[in-house]
């Protein structure tokens, strides 16, 4: 699903067969030290509800697109496995 709202704030990407939620950082050549540790915050937030979150930049997907995917599907995968064993 995409732009998803998790009841804190708006999600990029939601993939909740395996509740994953990925974030596309535009500006992540800028990030201050105070928005790194919210963003960490809120990660560990999003863990403690069950929830894997992850950022990924921008100019990653712009350059890289297939092997982001490709990470991206690995993750998904690994999930599946994880859940499933629970």
């Amino acid at each position: 699903m995409l732009e998803w709202w998790d009841g804190k704030k708006s999600v990029d990407l939601d993939i909740s067969s395996v509740k994953l939620n990925i974030e596309i950082d535009t500006d992540y050549n800028t990030i201050l030290r105070e928005q790194a540790i919210i963003d960490l915050e809120e990660a560990m937030h999003s863990f403690k509800n069950g929830f894997t979150t992850f950022r990924i930049p921008y100019v990653v997907i712009k350059y890289y697109l297939k092997e982001t995917v490709k990470n991206i599907e690995g993750i998904v995968e690994g999930l599946k496995v994880n859940i499933k064993t629970l």
